[in-house]
């Protein structure tokens, strides 16, 4: 199991076997944070997020076998992030701000010679289904899907298809940004995703060593 987490004085990457024994060192680990968002199924690549003070979020990945190197797959001044890996490791979707806001792009991968703008107006938080030929992501709150073509590493996506509102998709706050909470299963039959209420409260209570005296039945 790979993951993020703050223990030192930046987020680090940590492996951990899924028996959970044991206290594990970081893996992947500096003076930058590093976020893991992706590993492909097989577990043979891990894509994740590095901070750059100069070019804000940038995409790295490694591979688990061999010398375990670290490579950049995309460096710009623009923020780039999510990237979300196929089960094959041919194909890699982002989320990119470089046209000014937001957008979804596809590539072939490690390559990364043939880049193409998935969404059209606006999107957010990638998700693979149907292994890479179908892609999903957010506009709005709205949930996008976007075939997803691939012919001898040559990708072509169709024209983003609106499948539902989904309503007020709860946010997470990750770093600086904000991201969309849910997730779809392999195939792209089904989401879960976390939906926010506007009637939610929160409720102080005072004293309550004192209530909680009060409502114990005396020894």
């Amino acid at each position: 199991m790979a993951f993020t987490s703050v223990l030192f004085s930046s987020a680090d990457i940590f492996l951990m076997p899924l028996s959970g024994r044991g206290e594990p060192p970081p893996f992947i680990s500096g003076v930058r944070s590093e976020r893991v968002t992706s590993c492909s199924s097989k577990g043979s690549v891990l894509a994740y997020e590095v901070h750059e003070p100069d070019t804000q979020n940038d995409i790295w990945f490694l591979s688990m076998k061999g010398s375990r190197k670290p490579e950049a797959f995309r460096q710009m001044p623009s923020r780039e992030v999510y990237p979300q890996l196929t089960e094959d490791n041919a194909c890699i979707a982002y989320q990119t701000d470089e046209s000014g806001r937001s957008e979804i792009y596809v590539s072939n991968f490690p390559q990364g010679d043939s880049q193409l703008k998935a969404s059209i107006a606006g999107g957010v938080a990638p998700r693979w289904g149907n292994s890479e030929k179908e892609l999903f992501y957010v506009e709005g709150n709205t949930l996008m899907s976007v075939e997803i073509t691939r012919t001898e590493n040559r990708l072509s996506v169709q024209p983003p298809v609106r499948l539902f509102d989904a309503g007020r998709i709860a946010v997470r706050l990750l770093g600086e940004y904000q991201e969309p909470a849910y997730a779809v299963d392999r195939n792209g039959e089904r989401f879960v995703m976390v939906v926010q209420k506007g009637n939610s409260s929160v409720m102080m209570v005072q004293n309550w060593s004192e209530q909680s005296l009060r409502k114990t039945p005396a020894n």
